[in-house]
């Protein structure tokens, strides 16, 4: 996956329309991963780039599971233009039609896919090969392609990007409960689009400490100081906010089997109301890893359907609720259309989950884990389990709680843990795109210019300087436009000794300062203020 181009052709938040984004403008490697990074202050416009992209994809999944036909007033109003690469290859569940379009493009290999919605308009899509060109827009809406998996993150509490996904998960429900109620037992995907919150960050946990292979484990826990994972459990509830049984789809039942037989121990009661549980308790062992390689096969199965499972807690809302937030406009706080179930009654948890620590005899507890720690197993964990090749990574500041190691080593982590071991022991880069946000010099110091984009009242532009390899103290100055290496509490007290005319009182001032570039002024005015009292004893 590499996306070409986005352009607006009406306004986005700060982002005026026209505004046009090139991400084709360098050569990048096949050994490594190398993100897009959107810098700037707070309230740059950088994040809202992120947002739109987001939203773009969330309309056209919708497109497609509305069967071309999208609802919501946004989405008519709502007007763009984005390219991007694509393989067939890459999405293994596609029914292909084999008609002269796809025998073409299946001979291709890649091809550029352009989708187009003017204000008002469906979106008309455009596939260029280097044989030929097709422009529609009556494309079957099930032919679109997108890409196969669209995955969102924020550090913080972002809800502008995490709307689309959020209201996208209220579709997936809606379509899971048609299949189950058709009795359509054909095995689902993985959901084009999801958001990595807290919440899905403890099944990104366990699935990546069960079953990915532990070459790519290891860069983790050696920065988390982790051995393994020690216990869990899960608790599931067959009733939903109206106290009526829940009937879950054959694939579901049969993920709830295949965690039965991997258990430990399991019980199911009679909850608070009437409410049937099933809790299952895992001591991870060697042996209980192979129990799960049996029945789940790899750690993204198994993520897909504890994914599955989590979609079912959309049931302790009614369908007046669903609905509402599946028609929410874009600048709509979805929080305040959420209610919060009573955690007794929340259909599917995962609970009390536990590390063992290197060097220590007794467990750790994942929600007794530091911030930093929680931030780094998600982001690294996120890569490390969605590894198809066609995905899009849009990741809001994903350093915020790191420490200053790990946002030196982030870019070179990232790379470290989505490197792939062919046969022959060479390694390859899977073909994904990252997109981030970021106030770290450190990431951009491991971003070329080209990928790098600086913004200022919604308006992006590449850095003057090559970013790639330079000092933190040139990106600090020549891209966040900082040009001391002080803070300015420091800084200002710098300043107020520069001002004093006796070399003793800067002297013993200068005591409580550590060394810096600044700090030399220090020196230089203490050796000028010298020199001018030797010149006045002189004439004197």
């Amino acid at each position: 996956m590499r996306l070409l181009n986005v352009k607006l052709l009406t306004r986005f938040r700060s982002l005026p329309a026209g505004s046009e984004f090139n991400f084709d403008n360098c050569e990048l490697s096949s050994e490594k991963l190398e993100p897009i990074c959107l810098v700037g202050l707070n309230g740059s416009g950088k994040s809202n780039l992120l947002e739109c992209i987001s939203e773009i994809f969330y309309y056209l999944e919708t497109y497609v599971l509305e069967n071309g036909k999208p609802e919501s007033k946004f989405r008519k109003e709502f007007a763009f233009e984005i390219s991007f690469v694509y393989n067939l290859s890459w999405d293994t569940s596609r029914k292909l039609r084999f008609d002269n379009l796809l025998i073409l493009l299946q001979e291709e290999g890649d091809f550029i896919v352009t989708y187009k919605k003017s204000p008002n308009d469906i979106p008309k899509t455009t596939i260029s090969t280097k044989k030929k060109t097709f422009i529609t827009d009556s494309i079957d809406h099930e032919r679109f392609f997108l890409p196969v998996h669209v995955i969102g993150y924020s550090s913080g509490q972002n809800e502008l990007i995490s709307n689309p996904f959020i209201k996208a998960d209220y579709y997936y429900f809606d379509e899971l409960e048609n299949k189950r109620k058709k009795d359509i037992g054909v095995e689902l995907p993985l959901n084009r689009l999801f958001f990595m919150d807290y919440d899905s960050s403890h099944i990104v946990a366990i699935c990546n400490y069960l079953l990915t292979p532990g070459y790519q484990l290891n860069h983790l826990s050696k920065e988390l100081k982790i051995s393994d994972l020690d216990s869990f459990s899960i608790r599931i509830r067959y009733r939903n906010y109206r106290n009526n049984t829940i009937a879950f789809a054959q694939q579901i039942q049969s993920a709830i089997s295949k965690l039965k037989s991997c258990a430990t121990v399991y019980e199911e009661t009679q909850g608070e109301a009437n409410f049937q549980q099933l809790r299952l308790s895992f001591f991870v062992d060697e042996e209980m890893k192979r129990a799960f390689a049996r029945s789940f096969g790899t750690a993204m199965l198994l993520y897909r359907d504890l994914y599955l499972l989590r979609l079912m807690n959309i049931h302790n809302f009614g369908r007046d609720t669903r609905s509402r937030i599946k028609k929410a406009g874009m600048d709509d706080n979805l929080s305040s259309l959420i209610p919060r179930p009573d955690s007794s009654r929340i259909i599917f948890q995962i609970e009390d989950i536990q590390f063992r620590k290197i060097g220590s005899d007794n467990p750790i507890k994942y929600k007794d884990m530091s911030d930093g720690e929680h931030q780094l197993m998600h982001v690294l964990g996120s890569f490390m389990l969605l590894n198809a090749s066609g995905s899009i990574l849009l990741f809001d500041e994903p350093e915020t709680h790191f420490n200053p190691e790990w946002r030196s080593k982030l870019v070179y982590l990232i790379n470290k843990v989505v490197e792939e071991i062919e046969s022959d022991k060479k390694r390859r880069m899977r073909n994904q795109e990252m997109i981030l946000t970021s106030h770290s010099p450190f990431i951009v110091s491991d971003c070329r210019k080209e990928r790098v984009f600086m913004f200022s009242k919604g308006i992006g532009t590449n850095p003057g300087i090559n970013t790639f390899g330079s000092s933190v103290d040139l990106i600090l100055q020549e891209v966040f436009g900082i040009s001391h290496s002080v803070s300015e509490y420091a800084l200002n007290e710098i300043k107020r000794l520069l001002k004093k005319k006796n070399p003793a009182s800067i002297i013993e001032g200068s005591k409580l300062l550590g060394e810096s570039y600044e700090k030399g002024f220090l020196y230089e005015r203490i050796e000028e203020l010298k020199l001018k009292k030797k010149k006045k004893t002189k004439t004197k």
